[in-house]
């Protein structure tokens, strides 16, 4: 829980699920934000990762993207993702809408300490 302040601020709740069961791994996060210096209403935004690990070093598998802003329809975007540990450094790409008019690229570095 938390608020944010700014030109759209609000309350926001979030919630990060992670289960693993062997190589598979489901991972999600959501938010969701309560704007009220405007009165737009609610923002939505989920991040979804279902992979397999075959090796330690290496996952590959699908993202989801599910966002919807404040009176807008809903946008739900998804992909390949792969992945790569080196050390205690993760590099993720995604690839949302393979092949679409509106394809994007995404990168993720994390580190662990």
């Amino acid at each position: 829980m938390g608020c944010l302040i700014g030109d759209q601020g609000g309350p926001i709740i979030g919630l990060d699920l992670d289960l693993g069961w062997g190589p598979l791994s489901f991972t999600s996060q959501l938010e969701s934000l309560w704007e009220v210096q405007t009165g737009k209403g609610w923002f939505f935004l989920a991040w979804t990762e279902l992979d397999v690990r075959p090796w330690s070093w290496v996952r590959a598998g699908i993202v989801a993207q599910r966002t919807q802003l404040f009176h807008t329809a809903r946008e739900f975007v998804f992909g390949p993702l792969v992945g790569f540990t080196v050390w205690k450094v993760d590099f993720s790409f995604y690839w949302f809408q393979p092949g679409g008019i509106d394809q994007t690229f995404a990168a993720k570095l994390e580190s662990s300490f």
